[in-house]
């Protein structure tokens, strides 16, 4: 619901076989949804962001847990804050992980 309306962009990322995903324009800023499609750890860089940093939620193996047993409070957790470095920032995930990136002016 909270990206009703927006507009959605598509990612390249460098190899399609490891990192998925896409990037929703809503009227609060940019949100980047962005996964891993490997049965191993991944690391890598979104670049493109026009702003100072990013808070990062990521749903994996090691916060599924609080993630089904309490959606609710997850969701409304407040995540992790990275600095946006040269319009970049560094995401790590775990096998098959995913990470929500809201953009901060």
């Amino acid at each position: 619901r909270e990206l009703r309306g927006a507009a959605v962009r598509e990612l390249v990322p460098s190899d399609p076989l490891q990192v998925g995903g896409f990037a929703a324009e809503t009227p609060d800023g940019v949100v980047v949804v962005v996964s891993n499609v490997t049965p191993g750890p991944l690391a890598f860089d979104v670049t493109g962001l026009a702003a100072t940093a990013v808070t990062s939620r990521v749903l994996d193996a090691r916060t599924v847990g609080r993630a089904t047993d309490d959606p609710i409070a997850y969701r409304l957790a407040s995540g992790q804050r990275i600095p946006v470095i040269d319009s970049a920032v560094h995401i790590e995930l775990g096998p098959y992980g995913v990470a929500r990136l809201d953009a901060l002016p």
